[in-house]
């Protein structure tokens, strides 16, 4: 039995201020907006007002009664899914736990502390600043995002310390739910199911992971409410044969029907202990790396290598876009949440989503709706950019983290990858290539710990060390038989976007182009007289540095001069949509020697300019509206040779000569 503890809360400053009311799940942030203590965070600059909310402690506060039937079990846990991130529990005055991992899900044997009727629980929240000065003073690593410095040396959500797209706002709190579990004689911790493909159907093998031996298994297999295979046995290893299985497939490939298979645990009287159930899709997920050989940026041709996932043996071509964290305080991740921008996903002819590294391990609803959705889901682990410490302390703190999250997410028919990390080689190549303590470092984490907990938990899906794929700079591990890129030519280096005319990528996991908000977005944050893009409002809603420029120049490439703003949105608009359908078609165009285009990015978490092509609240940008077009499972594709050059005196000159007409699938 459980008892949900989501109610009573109470939250206040550490430093003895005043006791106010708590959401839980929720976040420091939010309870401060609730009471308005705290102004609007996304409205104009206030964001740099509440810079000190993250050097404060914070206490959070709940007063629960248990009764006689839950302290009659034999054991008792007390379970968090996520404490973000340095906190200190007590539960009846005696501290249960020291916690800074906010990726780690804590299940705490507290029978010996709870009492009967009134207890208390409390959690002070350490300023996560303060962190970070103290714990690893002297691992220093290169910063890209952080405005301060050190985000890399707390296992925390890294852009809530600022990114190019979103704001700084270091929030705390008991993010997910919080939860007394009470349970006698055994418990299902969880299974391992592994699917075996003959052509003559579907074996499930399921291994259960039990809180100790013992105990009989009844378990169960059901499509659409109809049971379609069973077994008993003893508490242990096991198969259940599927008679003519219905394969899942992403979506555009097929149909996305899901299993429920259902464990059943049984004393020796046939009494229940414990009932555990997940939905499944039948299928196989394989990343195709083809021909050996390590990766030269400079050869991209080399060899037959290839870069691209198959699915049940089919060779797919990756359609979709790069997902940040929905809004810049998740913490209430629920179904509704999720469903209209993975739908909007859909509507586009998307099947892959790519969970960047920098944000967090989406909540179940998530995964689910990418289930029956037929969105295949590229899942980073929590890194991006920077590079990480790698002592004990830390490894063993992400090995849990990873066990945690794998075992979590390992069933869903959507997973297609496990990815080390966002960009840690290729923004560090010099600083690896120097020091070879830090590639020491590099290799222990993501060459050596987060594959063995992959293949010791999820051996059936992939695993790539990094994204883009590079080799380690200066060792022989981390070779990868082929490659994948991240190309920001276009945008970051200012190339034209006939740049992607000219390249030969195999798959292409990140580009993209910025766009401004809509008007009525803009709005939201940046009062009439300010609505400028250089005004101060609006630049704190610009946090690419230069970004401002790039659009304009872009813009005056293609358009004339925008007489307000509205056109100016408007135009940028056009050029995103325009700059990103050059790209996709011609990697299309080039299958099957490149296999996926996954654009940066899907949504944003808050208003903001940025390279998104969906507006903070779900609105759609022109983007992707083309995105609908570009990734449709068939269409025509023109590409014109040639184009118009600039001469001495501003004379204008048109090369066109040639045009290939092309039919994609």
């Amino acid at each position: 039995m459980s008892l949900h503890l989501h109610e009573g809360w109470k939250f206040r400053d550490s430093s003895g201020g005043k006791w106010r009311s708590a959401t839980v799940p929720g976040s420091v942030h939010s309870d401060l907006l609730r009471h308005e203590v705290i102004p609007d965070p996304f409205h104009g600059r206030n964001e740099l007002g509440l810079q000190w909310i993250e050097e404060a402690d914070w206490d959070y506060r709940c007063v629960f009664t248990v009764g006689p039937e839950l302290l009659g079990r034999a054991n008792i846990d007390l379970v968090f899914e996520c404490l973000d991130t340095v906190a200190t529990v007590v539960l009846n005055g005696t501290t249960i736990l020291r916690a800074e991992n906010m990726f780690q899900g804590y299940r705490l044997p507290v029978q010996g502390v709870l009492r009967r009727g009134r207890n208390t629980l409390e959690i002070r929240f350490g300023s996560a600043m303060e962190y970070i000065r103290t714990k690893r003073p002297d691992f220093h690593a290169k910063e890209f995002n952080d405005p301060v410095g050190g985000c890399y040396r707390i296992r925390k959500q890294q852009c809530q310390f600022g990114w190019d797209w979103g704001p700084r706002l270091v929030t705390c709190g008991i993010r997910q739910p919080v939860r007394l579990e009470a349970w006698s004689g055994n418990r299902i911790a969880g299974a391992r199911i592994v699917q075996h493909h003959a052509k003559d159907g579907v074996t499930l093998e399921v291994f259960p992971e039990l809180a100790s031996k013992g105990g009989q298994l009844l378990a169960t297999v059901t499509h659409d409410g109809s049971i379609v295979s069973t077994h008993r046995s003893p508490a242990s290893s096991f198969k259940l044969k599927i008679p003519k299985p219905k394969l899942w497939w992403p979506a555009g490939q097929g149909d996305q029907p899901l299993y429920e298979v259902k464990l059943e645990l049984l004393d020796g009287t046939g009494r229940l202990l414990d009932a555990w159930s997940r939905r499944i899709g039948l299928r196989t997920i394989t990343l195709d790396r083809g021909a050996g050989g390590s990766y030269d940026r400079k050869k991209e041709n080399a060899g037959d290598d290839r870069f691209g996932f198959r699915v049940n043996g089919r060779l797919i071509f990756a359609k979709g876009a790069n997902w940040i964290p929905a809004h810049a305080f998740d913490e209430r991740r629920e179904r509704a949440d999720y469903e209209a921008l993975l739908q909007s996903a859909i509507a586009a002819n998307m099947n892959m989503i790519r969970i960047w590294g920098g944000g967090v391990y989406e909540g179940s609803a998530f995964y689910d709706l990418c289930d029956e959705l037929g969105l295949l889901v590229w899942q980073d682990f929590m890194f991006a950019c920077c590079l990480y410490p790698a002592d004990r302390g830390f490894l063993d703190s992400v090995e849990a983290e990873a066990r945690h999250q794998v075992q979590r997410l390992r069933h869903h028919a959507c997973l297609a990858l496990w990815c080390g990390n966002n960009e840690s080689i290729s923004m560090n190549v010099a600083t690896l290539a120097a020091d070879a303590s830090l590639r020491r470092g590099y290799a222990n984490l993501f060459l050596k710990l987060l594959p063995a907990v992959v293949s010791n938990l999820d051996p059936a899906t992939p695993y790539l060390h990094s994204s883009p794929a590079y080799s380690l700079p200066g060792s022989k591990l981390g070779k990868q038989a082929s490659h994948d890129e991240h190309d920001w030519e276009v945008w970051h280096a200012r190339k034209p976007v006939e740049h992607y005319l000219g390249t030969n990528h195999r798959f292409v996991s990140e580009f993209g182009m910025q766009s401004y908000p809509s008007p009525g977005v803009a709005a939201t944050f940046c009062p009439p007289e300010e609505m400028n893009v250089f005004s101060p409002a609006f630049e704190n809603h610009q946090k690419n540095s230069g970004g401002n420029q790039i659009i304009l120049d872009y813009i005056s490439r293609r358009y004339r001069f925008p007489k307000d703003y509205r056109s100016l949105a408007y135009l940028s608009h056009l050029n995103q949509a325009w700059c990103l359908k050059v790209g996709v078609e011609h990697f299309r165009r080039q299958q099957p020697h490149c296999l996926g285009a996954l654009y940066w990015q899907l949504n944003d978490c808050w208003p903001v300019a940025s390279w998104s092509s969906l507006e903070f609240g779900g609105k759609w940008k022109a983007l992707h509206y083309a995105a609908r077009r570009f990734f449709a499972p068939s269409m025509a594709s023109v590409h014109v040779h040639g184009g118009e050059q600039r001469l001495i005196g501003n004379y204008r000159h048109h090369t066109t000569g040639r045009v290939d007409l092309w039919t994609i699938h």
